[in-house]
């Protein structure tokens, strides 16, 4: 077997057992942000792999909802709670790193790929508040051979910076 599909096939393994690990813990569904409807791409493909997507059990209690997906991309949303605060009552980088890598991963997804994260950066450009509604929007800088190059920006709802993210899955 050549080694380009012993490592499709061994990413495939990994990626399965960690979803589907995921998914016992999660949803059947990922939560669709009731006011977008979930606006979806009308690829066949997409709106399989969305019936499919399972977000973390994390992703989900911190409230990320997906607004769209299409080939490449994802859109989602969060509404800041104060279950996403630190100890100094900001709003936690963890939250912020979740929902970018998340957004990243969905636009991965997309494909039907199942990828895991290998390496995350983010950049936090402003400070977010309890109450403030955040929009991240994920896509496909480069795919390789082996991994994907990734980039998000996540902004507030009067479309302020509040940080970016890039990511090899």
């Amino acid at each position: 077997m050549p080694i380009r599909a012993l490592r499709e096939q061994k990413l495939k393994l990994v990626a399965g057992n960690i979803f589907g690990a995921l998914s016992g813990l999660g949803s059947d569904k990922m939560q669709l942000n009731k006011e977008t409807r979930g606006n979806i791409s009308t690829s066949a493909n997409v709106e399989e792999i969305f019936r499919q997507y399972r977000m973390s059990p994390f992703a989900e209690w911190v409230g990320i909802k997906i607004d769209s997906l299409a080939e490449g991309y994802c859109r989602l949303s969060l509404l800041l709670e104060d279950k996403c605060k630190n100890y100094t009552d900001g709003i936690h980088g963890g939250v912020l790193a979740t929902m970018a890598d998340t957004c990243m991963g969905g636009a991965v997804r997309s494909l039907g790929l199942q990828a895991v994260t290998a390496e995350l950066t983010v950049n936090y450009l402003g400070k977010p508040s309890v109450g403030d509604e955040l929009t991240a929007e994920g896509r496909i800088v480069h795919r390789g051979s082996t991994i994907i190059l990734t980039e998000c920006i996540i902004k507030s709802g009067s479309h302020k910076n509040i940080c970016s993210g890039r990511g090899i899955l």
